[in-house]
């Protein structure tokens, strides 16, 4: 299968920008309050780093490229590589706690050969690049996952070991070629 390249959509980062502003608008009543110093700064702090991430998701910085040999995950922080191999089939799972009844579905895998009690840990360890997806690169989670087993599948088939299933001038209604 061809290379190709999954990119955050929009909604990621202006998610961010929001909550971005949010904390901004929190720092500010915080100081017109008069609330402690380190409160406010923690508010700012957590804004400023908020608007950097959003500003590079933005930009392009997080992807996701996926080839024959395997996937590599790229957050703003990290990169990280995965080979078809390693891994276990990808699954949608809903993550908790579910807010106002609704859960955000996230797509979970798992690496071949830990040993971990539940495959679909990714809902447990958000923080762990070896488990899951934290977004679902402007797709729905369902089609990320058929996406993703499709070139799973596809690396994974064995080779065609027999004569049975090549072409050959022999077997060809065609004759020679």
């Amino acid at each position: 299968m061809p290379e190709r390249i999954l990119k955050a959509g929009p909604a990621a980062w202006i998610a961010q920008l929001i909550l971005c502003v949010l904390l901004i608008v929190l720092a500010i009543f915080c100081l017109a309050a008069g609330a402690g110093f380190w409160l406010t700064f923690v508010f700012f702090f957590a804004a400023i780093v908020g608007l950097w991430i959003a500003f590079k998701v933005a930009t392009g910085s997080a992807y996701l490229i996926l080839d024959e040999a395997g996937f590599t995950k790229k957050t703003v922080f990290t990169t990280h590589r995965f080979e078809w191999g390693g891994v276990s089939g990808f699954a949608v799972v809903e993550t908790w706690p579910k807010l106002a009844g609704f859960a955000k579905k996230v797509v979970a895998f798992r690496r071949l050969g830990e040993e971990e009690p539940d495959m679909f840990s990714a809902v447990t360890d958000l923080f762990n690049p070896g488990k899951g997806f934290g977004h679902n690169y402007d797709m729905e989670p369902d089609h990320l996952a058929d996406l993703l087993n499709d070139y799973r599948a596809a690396a994974l088939k064995p080779p065609m070991q027999d004569e049975e299933g090549q072409k050959t001038s022999e077997n060809s209604p065609q004759g020679d070629y």
